[in-house]
């Protein structure tokens, strides 16, 4: 009650699924009654080639009567404490600007842009007949977002139970996972939701997915057919034939992009992706140097050892308060994830940030830790 008090009835879906892994939430309680709560989700996915395990922390929800307690802090430091004896690598957090920055996260990662539709050729979907899945289609749902994966870098896997959720029981809680078929043929789908009460983003078409432009545009085509107009926001998804069509019928909207992450033990993360920073080393013009890389946080300091295509073991090493002066890489230490995690490749990070200056390590550093393509969606 108090989750969906906070995020809208079109979220109770949601919730009530998430419910049914108890172990996964936290609460505060005044006596009897839940003034605080948030849920923590496991999830795998891949970096690079590299198998990877992180936390989502959502639905975070306070009592209007008990807010500015410290209770949203204790939740965190409560499910920091889960998430590292579950092995997670790193956290992520949806949400408003800042706040979860006051929690120890930093804008590490980029959401895909959302365009609006402007094309007003989406008229058909011939010849595909697109409908609501049924749930002889999951393992066809499976396939297809699998195979959109591999346009992407940073993955999340999806359990098969949330994929039985969303075609058996997300329909009654204002969301539709429709298909787009040919001769009998799951080529393609999307998943719908509808949020009332918001400002922006009322209507959202995320996750759409299709073997051929074609397919996609028929996608495109149905969801625009209702009574949701402009309101409808559609959330790209690079690389992907869908991505194609999205491009060719509508124009990017202007919205909050970034996706609040949390390494906790960037060392740690550095060695744990060594095969894939060894991948791209090997695969550049850097393949036969060595050397060590050293990236100053300016408080502490990364020295990563490389050596014939190969990355070593990271380590920590003593604070360099002027590395530029040294010839040597700063990155401010609420801009590592961004690095680390792709956002926008480290030369993107060095244009925005003022204290990030890569100097002669900055080629070095393009090829370590080039922009990537997050496939992470922040829903059930």
């Amino acid at each position: 009650a108090l989750s969906v008090s906070a995020h809208g009835e079109s979220e109770a879906g949601a919730v009530t699924h998430l419910l049914e892994r108890p172990e996964s939430w936290a609460v505060v309680v005044d006596g009897e009654q839940v003034v605080s709560t948030a849920v923590l989700l496991d999830h795998e996915g891949r970096y690079g080639p590299v198998p990877i395990r992180f936390g989502q922390v959502e639905y975070v929800a306070t009592d209007p009567d008990h807010r500015r307690r410290g209770l949203v802090r204790a939740l965190f430091d409560h499910l920091h404490h889960r998430s590292a004896g579950l092995g997670h690598q790193f956290t992520v957090v949806s949400g408003i600007p800042y706040f979860y920055r006051r929690l120890g996260y930093q804008y590490g990662l980029q959401y895909p842009p959302r365009y609006r539709l402007l094309d007003r050729t989406l008229s058909t979907t011939e010849p595909w007949e697109v409908g609501p899945a049924v749930p002889g289609e999951v393992d066809h749902l499976v396939r297809l977002h699998e195979a959109a994966h591999g346009a992407a870098d940073l993955v999340t896997f999806r359990p098969r139970a949330d994929w039985e959720w969303l075609v058996r029981r997300a329909a009654g809680h204002g969301e539709e996972v429709f298909v787009a078929r040919r001769d009998g043929r799951v080529e393609g789908f999307g998943r719908l939701q509808r949020h009332p009460g918001a400002l922006v983003g009322r209507a959202e078409l995320l996750e759409g997915t299709a073997e051929s432009v074609g397919a996609a545009r028929a996608l495109l085509a149905h969801a625009r057919g209702g009574e949701l107009g402009e309101e409808l926001a559609v959330v790209d998804r690079p690389g992907t034939p869908f991505s194609h069509a999205l491009h060719g019928a509508g124009e990017p909207s202007q919205d909050y992009l970034a996706l609040y992450t949390r390494l906790p033990d960037p060392v740690a993360f550095l060695r744990h992706v060594r095969p894939a920073l060894s991948q791209r080393l090997a695969a550049s013009g850097f393949a036969g140097d060595h050397g060590t890389l050293v990236i100053s946080l300016y408080d502490r300091t990364i020295l990563v050892p490389y050596d014939h295509g190969e990355v070593g073991d990271a380590t920590w090493a003593p604070a360099m308060e002027d590395p530029f002066e040294e010839g040597h890489a700063g990155v401010a230490p609420d801009a590592l994830d961004a690095l680390l995690l792709g956002r926008f490749g480290a030369s993107g990070l060095d244009e925005r940030v003022d204290d990030v200056m890569l100097g002669p390590d900055r080629p070095l550093l393009d090829v370590l830790f080039p922009a990537l393509r997050a496939d992470v969606p922040m829903t059930v």
